[in-house]
């Protein structure tokens, strides 16, 4: 019997599986915003579209990201759209949806309670433990740095991963405080304006400098693709880290006649050039 055509439907098998999907999140994101008065309408609805085409573009609904999204103003801060693993479109969809769907509450800037608010929500997710990143999006200053400070120093101790921030046409002195606050890296961090080298932010906490607000849509997305790149790409197929040594450890321990199924996968286009020139 010829094994060969055989070994060929295997490799088709293998090289066509679907994508794993996640059994636990690889991170969790925390997006925090300022809905304080000094933010217009219009400016507030393109914070929100940036950050609905940041997810739709770039988050994958596997279940390898865990997003919640908070507003600050006022006196306070509120979950606007609570924690969820974006497990299938239809959860990311219903997540898009909420962004959309958030209203404007202005007055203050209290990012001390977003931080704060943040660093519970995300403590309180059974899969904490993961990286926990806070992304904190502000057009000026809080209310109190003193209780900013004491927020973010608060949530580093709680065990977030990092806090990275975005300044959205802030005074110089404004985004020297926000690289105060950022974490990890030590103090301050560094102050990037796009086009620039994004760091990982679970190794070094940022500032990104944004002029203008029809800018921050890109410059989130840009960011939001570094935090979820935990993955890494094995055949072709987005797998997380611990699902990755699995793989490789299978591989390992697998029996010998499995060998000639993965090298027919790879030596089908030698084979049938052979066989054309016969």
């Amino acid at each position: 019997m010829n094994k060969l055509p055989v070994l060929i439907l295997f490799s088709v098998l293998l090289l066509g599986m679907p994508s794993a999907a996640f059994a636990q999140p690889v991170v969790a994101i925390a997006v925090v915003i300022d809905g304080s008065g000094s933010i217009s309408p219009s400016e507030f609805t393109i914070m929100k579209d940036g950050i609905v085409d940041a997810i739709t573009t770039v988050i994958p609904p596997d279940g390898s990201v865990e997003m919640t999204v908070i507003q600050f103003a006022g006196g306070s801060a509120v979950v606007e759209c609570p924690l969820v693993v974006i497990s299938s479109p239809a959860v990311k969809a219903v997540l898009i949806a909420c962004v959309d769907g958030i209203s404007q509450n202005f007055g203050g800037t209290p990012m001390s309670t977003g931080i704060t608010l943040a660093t519970s929500v995300l403590n309180a997710s059974p899969n904490f433990g993961i990286t926990s990143l806070i992304n904190l999006v502000t057009d000026g200053s809080p209310n109190s740095e003193a209780a900013t400070t004491t927020a973010a120093t608060a949530a580093q101790n709680a065990g977030i991963t990092g806090l990275s921030a975005f300044g959205i046409g802030t005074s110089v002195s404004t985004l020297d405080f926000l690289a105060i606050i950022v974490f990890p890296g030590g103090s301050p961090g560094p102050i990037l304006v796009l086009p620039a080298v994004i760091p990982d932010p679970a190794q070094q906490g940022f500032v990104i400098d944004i002029t203008d607000f029809m800018d921050f849509g890109p410059a989130f997305a840009e960011k939001l693709q570094k935090e979820i790149d935990k993955m890494v790409i094995i055949g072709g197929e987005l797998l997380p880290i611990n699902t990755t040594a699995l793989l490789l450890a299978g591989v390992q321990s697998i029996s010998m006649w499995m060998i000639p199924v993965v090298v027919a996968g790879a030596g089908i286009g030698v084979f049938v050039t052979m066989r054309s020139r016969k």
